[in-house]
């Protein structure tokens, strides 16, 4: 026991009739210190599970009785009596409301009175508000989410967290938007947040707060353009081919797909379209699809254009030049005939005028395009002759039986 106060000296002796004795040699003797110190150990702590919310206060006895035995213990909160307990009371529990910071106390009391009080602070939280305003965003094998700040009572949010389909739940820190990574374009998926405060030792259901309503979103990527192109099937032929592919929506629901040429709409599938136009038909193609984004669609398309030959570009085309000085060694039937053999060539116009009198020039025997073979009874494809104005000229011959031959 630690003496607080000074000791006293004392000396003793004895007397009878006779007189007395001398005094005896001086004694020191102890006397008691007086009331307790603070108790020791004090620890307070806020308690938040189900069915309880309040302070658990604990303590040990104080460092120094005063002397005589501890008789009893005082709890109070906030400077209000929370109760008291014989000199074996070691721990009490106190229902607390509302998060302000409370200030516990405790002190004891012995035969001489009460001692000093061991203080403690406590700092209450309420469990997070629920997270609204949830909006999500889709992006290229993503989502953005973004929400509103939620109350945290006592407490700021640490942590907000979201999950995805019901998983796992992930941490973004204070922040009230996250992008959600790793996620497949075209898939839809649902998001829930909740706001959690920083205290550790809690349980996710005492920290955290409920979590928000859900929240739809599909990932999308960036359209890309479609493809179109218009070919000649037959260099020299009037048959036009058109050729088209149509993207997905790389995500996003693809609502209209069209394609239309000279004017006209084509059923998109099967992806090409082929016919015969003539010749000297200029052909031009658009493809077009459109993806769903909110109130207005977003729209990709892609043309293309081609022509078909006219007729007098396939009557005069040259190919590679054939030897010769003269189309054909023997008369034919037709607008033009031989006058004379082959030197130097001298032709003369029949009864019937020509329709067509195409002209090339040089040293070359000119080729007709293959594939259009001479009327009967010449087996050759080529028919043209030089003339003696050293010019080459091409017999008329119509390519289709229905054709019209134009003005060269």
């Amino acid at each position: 026991m630690t003496i607080s106060e000074p000791s006293a000296t004392f000396w003793v002796r004895a007397a009878n009739q006779q007189g007395r004795s001398d005094w005896s040699a001086p004694s020191d003797a102890l006397v008691p210190s007086g009331v307790p110190s603070a108790p020791a150990d004090l620890t307070a702590q806020f308690v938040f599970d189900t069915g309880r919310r309040g302070i658990q206060v604990t303590w040990g006895p104080p460092g120094d009785d005063g002397g005589e035995a501890i008789t009893s213990y005082r709890l109070t909160v906030n400077g209000a009596d929370a109760g008291s307990g014989d000199g074996a009371w070691r721990t009490a529990f106190v229902p607390l409301e509302g998060n302000d910071p409370v200030s516990v106390s405790v002190t004891a009391r012995n035969g001489r009175g009460e001692g000093p009080a061991a203080i403690g602070t406590v700092a209450p939280f309420g469990r997070p508000a629920q997270v609204t305003g949830l909006t999500v965003a889709p992006g290229n094998v993503s989502l953005t989410a973004g929400w509103n700040p939620a109350d945290s009572p006592g407490r700021p949010v640490a942590d907000y967290q979201y999950r995805v389909d019901g998983g796992a739940w992930r941490g973004v820190g204070p922040a009230t938007s996250t992008t959600i990574p790793a996620l497949t374009n075209g898939t839809t998926y649902q998001v829930e947040v909740r706001a959690c405060n920083g205290e550790s030792g809690f349980s996710d259901d005492v920290r955290c707060g409920p979590a928000s309503d859900r929240a739809a979103g599909t990932p999308s990527g960036p359209l890309t353009d479609p493809k179109i192109t218009v070919t000649l099937p037959d260099k020299w032929g009037s048959t036009v081919q058109v050729d088209w592919s149509l993207p997905g929506g790389n995500g996003r629901e693809v609502v209209s797909q069209t394609v239309t040429i000279n004017g006209s709409d084509i059923p998109p599938a099967p992806g090409q379209w082929r016919e015969d136009v003539g010749y000297g038909v200029k052909v031009t193609a658009t493809v077009q699809y459109c993806v769903a984004t909110g109130t207005t669609p977003e729209c990709r398309d892609a043309s293309g254009t081609g022509s078909t030959a006219n007729l007098f570009t396939v009557a005069t085309a040259a190919l590679a030049p054939l030897t010769g000085t003269c189309a054909v060694p023997t008369p034919y039937e037709g607008e033009w005939r031989t006058q004379a053999t082959c030197s130097p060539g001298t032709w003369v116009e029949a009864p019937t005028a020509a329709d067509l009198l195409c002209v090339r020039t040089g040293p070359s025997y000119p080729e007709f395009p293959a594939g259009n073979p001479a009327p009967a009874p010449f087996k050759q494809v080529n028919l043209w002759y030089q003339d003696k104005d050293r010019n080459w000229y091409r017999t008329p011959v119509l390519v289709k039986p229905d054709s019209k031959i134009p003005t060269c």
